[in-house]
């Protein structure tokens, strides 16, 4: 068998040398479509409990490194200077924890968080809250950068 295929392959160079030639472009060209990635979970046991419970709530949470805080006020807006005070100091000692993405953190108070504005000589993004507001006229720019619809 081995003698004949290469008998074959002697008598018909031309033609091998034309197959290997156009399967080695055919390669070629689909390497720029491979994707490898890995998927942390499936090196896990599927019918674990903590597996099943990291799956059902990681489409709510973002999936196991990511924590989500919630500031909520009892009586009126987060528009105010005592709660605008706490996220911004909470999102300080959040981005000195060690570990922490700083490039993840997002609040109002975080600098990575920015209102984009078209200008003359294109756009500018600044922060949506540089400082707490020390006054209503600075409250007022913030819930406008806060709200604001436009691109």
């Amino acid at each position: 068998m081995f003698n004949a295929l290469v008998g074959f392959l002697i008598k018909h160079k031309k033609a091998a040398v034309i197959a290997m030639v156009l399967i080695t472009l055919f390669f070629l060209s689909q390497i720029f479509r491979i994707q490898m990635y890995t998927k942390f979970l499936d090196l896990f046991p599927q019918n674990h409990p903590y597996v099943q419970v990291h799956e059902k709530y990681a489409k709510y949470f973002g999936g196991a490194y990511t924590a989500t805080l919630v500031l909520k006020v009892k009586k009126g807006t987060v528009f105010n200077t005592d709660t605008l005070s706490k996220m911004s100091r909470i999102t300080e000692n959040v981005d000195l924890i060690p570990g922490v993405d700083h490039f993840g953190i997002y609040s109002i108070a975080s600098p990575k968080v920015t209102v984009l504005k078209e200008t003359p000589g294109g756009f500018s993004a600044n922060p949506v809250m540089k400082d707490v507001p020390k006054n209503k006229q600075e409250m007022e720019e913030l819930k406008k950068n806060v709200f604001t619809r436009e691109m």
